[in-house]
């Protein structure tokens, strides 16, 4: 009984939650991932986090994304972040399981929403590989810190 309500009060936080499968053939450098998030309380703070998954084949240790973020009312700002997907040893960071690594990323954490409305969150890969190959899945949490 109590495990069922932990798990529903962390669920509840959840203001937003959506993995994007990356096709089988590679994540295009002109192919970006959108997320709409709906906004509706300008009160609470958030913790924005990337969920990735690659493949043991995945020929670097790290992957650069450019994040743009919309406002409801247009403006704009984008991110250039550096993810570090091995240690220097080479071993994976995160979850792992048959060939396959999963791992959770802080992207920013205290956010307020200024502005109620839809917000969009587009994610490109910003590697020098016109064709990336074996990230998978890419993923956007968004919960509540309280």
């Amino acid at each position: 009984m109590v495990v069922a309500i932990l798990l529903v009060s962390c669920r509840s936080r959840i203001l937003f939650e959506k993995t994007s499968s990356i096709p089988r053939e590679g994540w295009k450098q002109d192919n970006f991932l959108a997320y709409t998030i709906p906004v509706d309380d300008t009160s609470k703070q958030y913790k924005i986090s990337l969920l990735i998954r690659n493949e043991a084949r995945y020929k670097y240790s790290n992957l650069f994304l450019f994040i743009n973020t919309t406002a409801p009312g247009g403006a704009g700002i984008r991110d250039t972040i550096e993810i570090r997907m091995a240690d220097e040893r080479g071993k994976w960071m995160g979850k792992g399981i048959g060939g396959k690594y999963t791992l959770e990323i802080p992207f920013k954490t205290q956010v307020k929403f200024p502005q109620t409305g839809n917000y969009t969150i587009e994610i490109e890969q910003g590697m020098r590989d016109e064709n990336l190959e074996f990230i998978t899945d890419l993923g956007l949490r968004i919960k509540n810190l309280k």
